[in-house]
């Protein structure tokens, strides 16, 4: 009930933002803007000329005049493509056809008018620029091409990836790669769809909280428009974000029914045989089937226009998986040394080898299958009413994975779901417009693994699944084998946004202002069974285990984060080739939240005031436990920058600013630290530790846990602290470039960037020795 509070809220909050923004909008994250000059052919200005501009797929009319510069600007037009029309007496009709827009693009055009009867035209066919005259931030843009660039499983970061400055330290083939922008980490930079939310994994900011599971990261490539990459120096009302910006755009529909349909399939008649297999064991099957559609077109001509999508994929991947196990023999007197029923349960998860070693272990190699699939489905309707324009953005994801292990009953289950709600409203007039936007982004990540679910043998049944008291822990005999770790992760991760963005056009100055309100919010519950490391099999057999991890994780709870942000950003255009953007952005971060949701189960974050000197550890007092760290109120962001064309032709642009950037803190930053009261999340003993508490094979988290209270003497545990007054990440990038456009399909560009941090987070393990005196 209070989530549908809150989302009710938030709703009605975007109404208000909506009716009180009289004037109308500009949505330049997911827009474009065309500014133009207009002059005869003697070079001369043309003031009062009309422009008027419509675009193609859904006949949609702008129109404005020229100053007494000869100049004009149209904001916030919807990306694709514009039949331009320009007019004034004395002159011939200016036509054109096919000039393509793409959102957060900015486009500045000279257009020259023949002397001669307005009832005669001139008519061209025009194309976009494909370099920025009037932006000081680097932007690659792929359009069309992205349902048309061949990259691997039709996923969407190896787009991404394409764009240089953009890189990532993993191969992986599937999704939930880290991905860095311009060397910031790959906690620095921000994703939208449609200008919303979109970043799935409250740890890293990325593409894929699913494991590195999910095949369609995000959207299907179906329904994207355009993928944009924006670095360097980035306009204001860029926020939540010190390394790069990625905007992916969803396909609208048009007046006319458009569809697609799609099928990749791969199968192991393709593929060689692992020569690592035992000769004996079968060749790993491949079935991958990945298929889908599109669909779009008017429900109401010129007025309500739709498109969908639906993708998905079945996949059955043969995997080698191989490790050492115990012989038979070597099960035979572990099951005299320790007759507990555990020991014969975690045994018998273990398949005897098929390669021999020697007498006490063996390897068992197999190929066993994973098992991926998903649905994703996306809808979009827009209004077009008058001055004003609704879009609606809904989308869904069902992946599934089934990863195996060598155990017999311990493979990986990847249960997880994907929604994102994406509303833009956008009002014009000549002077003023206005964007409201709201987005609403949840991913859910339920992974656990199968022998998770094992029923104890001597404590019975435990129905909460989210609880490791009576799990079965696992053993680790250095150097020979392992049973298996078990755990499971809980996690819902819903991100809110709310903008308003209002542009106001004077001359030669686009003046834009707006604020932000952003709220994360984060449940989570992480148990680990009990982990049990001998050091040989002789101390395995005598029970002293030489290492032990209890890891009670972190209780269900709720957290949220919030951010607050406002900026005002001056385009000002001080020639005809030559623009300023200049730009302030503030924005506030209170600090981190969080609540127990269950009353029997306590959730705190226990935090000491800052030490006068970390070397010497004297703390203060703990902090208020609904309050561990400061707000962060002031974070001033100032950012400019400039585009100069040195050539009349616009094909030669130099790009040079210096701007800062700040970001909040990663929620699991804090998230990762909520305890039990006077339980660590994690706690670890040694050998004599052990000894001292009668711990050995089979000892349940339970028990070991109220052990661990017991040792805590009433103290609560103090397994995380945070500086108080932590800033914010903070980033200050420079970037000179050049860029020149050759011919009509080609541009090169050469430049400098410059990224120096700050306030960037650290953790420091305390536990390590070290002289407090010296560092």
């Amino acid at each position: 009930m209070r989530n549908l509070w809150r989302l009710g809220a938030a709703v009605l909050l975007l109404i208000v933002t909506i009716v009180l923004a009289s004037s109308p909008a500009r949505a330049q994250v997911i827009t474009a803007t065309l500014y133009g000059v207009v002059h005869d052919g003697t070079g001369a200005i043309l003031p009062g000329v009309t422009v008027v501009v419509t675009h193609q797929g859904t006949n949609l009319v702008r129109e404005t005049v020229s100053d007494e510069r000869g100049e004009f600007a149209l904001p916030a037009l919807p990306a694709g493509p514009y039949a331009i029309k320009i007019e004034l007496a004395g002159f011939k009709t200016y036509n054109s056809q096919g000039l393509n827009l793409g959102a957060g693009q900015t486009v500045r055009q000279t257009y020259v008018l023949e002397v001669g009867n307005i009832e005669e035209s001139v008519t061209v066919t025009e194309t976009s620029p494909l370099v920025q005259t009037s932006s000081t931030a680097q932007m690659q843009t792929i359009g069309t091409e992205v349902q048309e660039i061949p990259v691997s499983r039709r996923n969407l970061q190896n787009v991404v990836l394409l764009a240089p400055g953009v890189n990532s330290p993993d191969n992986a083939v599937g999704g939930g790669r880290a991905f860095r922008v311009n060397g910031v980490g790959d906690g620095g930079s921000a994703i939208t769809v449609d200008g919303s939310s979109a970043q799935t994994n409250p740890e890293n900011r990325g593409f894929g909280n699913y494991g590195g599971q999910n095949q369609i990261e995000i959207l299907s490539v179906e329904s994207v428009a355009e993928v944009q990459v924006i670095k360097g120096v980035l306009a204001a009302e860029y926020g939540g974000s010190i390394g790069g910006q990625v905007n992916m755009i969803t396909r609208s529909g048009t007046n006319q029914f458009h569809g697609s349909l799609l099928e990749n399939f791969q199968s192991d008649a393709f593929s060689s045989r692992d020569p690592f297999l035992p000769a004996t064991t079968p060749k790993a099957k491949i079935r991958f089937n990945q298929f889908g559609g599109s669909l779009g077109g008017p429900v109401l001509r010129n007025r309500v226009l739709f498109f969908s999508t639906y993708e998905g994929y079945r996949e059955e991947a043969g995997r080698t998986v191989s490790d050492n196990v115990a012989t038979q023999a070597t099960r035979n007197r572990i099951l005299a040394a320790l007759p507990y029923p555990e020991t014969r349960l975690v045994l018998d998860n273990m398949p005897l080898p098929n390669q021999p070693i020697n007498d006490v272990v063996g390897r068992y190699t197999d190929a066993k299958n994973v098992i991926r699939r998903d649905n994703t489905f996306l809808g979009k309707v827009d209004f077009e009413a008058g001055a004003g324009r609704l879009s609606v953005t809904a989308s869904r994801m069902r992946p599934f994975a089934s990863v195996p292990r060598v155990q017999i009953d311990n493979d990986q289950q990847f249960t997880n779901g994907s929604k994102r709600l994406s509303t833009n409203y956008v009002r014009t007039s000549n002077t003023w417009l206005s964007e409201s936007r709201f987005g609403w982004n949840r991913n859910t990540l339920d992974r656990f693994d199968g022998f998770w679910l094992a029923e104890s043998p001597t404590r019975g049944p435990q129905a909460d699944l989210y609880n490791v008291r009576k799990r079965i822990g696992s053993i680790n005999v250095s150097g020979l084998f392992n049973t298996g770790d078990t755990e499971i992760l809980a996690l819902t991760y819903d991100a809110y946004n709310l903008d308003q963005k209002v542009t106001r056009l004077m001359g030669a100055h686009t003046v834009k202002f707006g604020f932000r309100w952003a709220r994360e919010i984060g449940y989570k519950s992480n148990p680990q069974s009990n982990r049990f490391t001998f050091p040989n099999l002789d101390d395995f057999l005598a029970n002293k285990p030489s290492d032990f991890l209890l890891a009670m994780g972190n209780p269900p709870h709720r957290a949220w984060v919030d951010q607050f942000g406002g900026f005002i950003q001056d385009d000002w255009r001080a020639s005809d080739r030559f623009v300023l953007n200049l730009g302030l952005r503030y924005d506030y971060y209170p600090g981190f939240g969080y609540k127990s949701v269950d009353p029997t189960d306590p959730a705190e974050v226990n935090n000491l005031s800052n030490p006068t000197d970390i070397r010497k550890m004297d703390f203060g007092a703990p902090r208020p436990l609904d309050k561990p760290i400061d707000d962060d109120r002031v974070n001033f962001a100032p950012r400019a920058g400039f585009a100069w064309t040195i050539d009349r032709a616009g094909a030669t642009v130099i790009r040079g600013g210096v701007g800062m950037f700040t970001t909040g803190n990663l929620m699991a930053l804090f998230q990762n630290a909520v305890a039990r009261p006077f339980t660590p999340v994690r706690q670890g003993w040694n050998r004599t530790e052990l000894k001292a508490r009668g711990i050995g094979w089979p000892t349940y988290p339970e028990d070991a846990n109220e052990i661990a209270i017991r040792d805590s003497g009433g103290k609560k545990n103090l397994y995380y602290l945070f500086q108080t007054d932590m800033k914010s990440p903070e980033t200050v990038q420079a970037t000179f470039d050049v860029q020149r456009q050759i011919g009509r399909l080609a541009s090169v560009s050469a430049g400098y960037v410059h990224t120096s941090g700050k306030n960037l987070p650290i953790l420091l393990n305390s536990a390590l020795a070290y002289d407090r005196v010296t560092g």
